[in-house]
């Protein structure tokens, strides 16, 4: 009961699968951490951007954002839900806000960095701030904003998992709530391993991504 047998975890995965629509709730768990991660990826990136190309965004934003991400998501989840309900947007949200400030740190970083001579360079050659963001910018800064996002998707996972349990019908977090409520402890571990191969998953996909953009 309080450790199941690797084989009564199996023959319990079966049965969800079969039975519980397994499949559909790491579905649901996957597409809130998806939505989130993307959401939280791409805005985290466009601030890292605009705060490290223009002090006073820096002066600004940094100082709010940093002093937002101490206050934990758990303690701001019961808002969410009575500001949005505990539908899908709650969870996309719970996702994206426990992956967003490593993003962002990270984006900041890896565009401050990129040496002014290049910008000046990029300047005599007449290039526009298009240009010199989609030539020299990012590109110089994809090995960093990899790493971000490497941590992102994994905190995204967790975000998704822990809007599920603040109130959810579906979802991984979902079953590990039913089943510690049912003291059906194979279960819980079933959506335990679950998240762990999903988890691996996502990191791996950012991982290939990783090998087919940075040269």
């Amino acid at each position: 009961f309080i450790l199941p047998a690797p084989q009564a975890v199996l023959n319990r995965a079966v049965r969800a699968w079969q039975f519980g629509n397994l499949g559909g709730h790491v579905q649901v768990t996957l597409v809130e951490t998806l939505v989130g991660f993307g959401a939280s990826a791409l805005l985290a990136t466009l601030l890292g951007y605009l705060t490290a190309s223009f002090r006073l965004i820096k002066n600004l934003v940094k100082p709010y954002l940093i002093a937002l991400q101490t206050i934990p998501v758990l303690a701001i989840t019961p808002l969410l839900i009575i500001w949005f309900g505990t539908g899908l947007l709650t969870k996309y949200l719970i996702a994206g806000l426990i992956s967003f400030l490593p993003m962002y740190l990270t984006s900041l970083t890896a565009f401050a960095q990129i040496e002014p001579v290049y910008h000046q360079d990029l300047r005599v050659l007449g290039a526009s701030r298009l240009q010199s963001l989609f030539k020299m910018e990012i590109p110089a800064s994809l090995p960093q904003l990899f790493g971000g996002y490497k941590t992102g998707i994994t905190l995204a996972l967790m975000g998704a998992v822990v809007g599920e349990f603040a109130g959810a019908q579906r979802g991984l977090g979902f079953l590990i709530s039913f089943g510690k409520g049912m003291l059906d402890t194979p279960l819980v571990f079933v959506a335990l391993f679950c998240l762990l191969f999903m988890g691996s998953g996502l990191f791996g996909l950012v991982s290939a991504m990783e090998k087919l953009l940075v040269k």
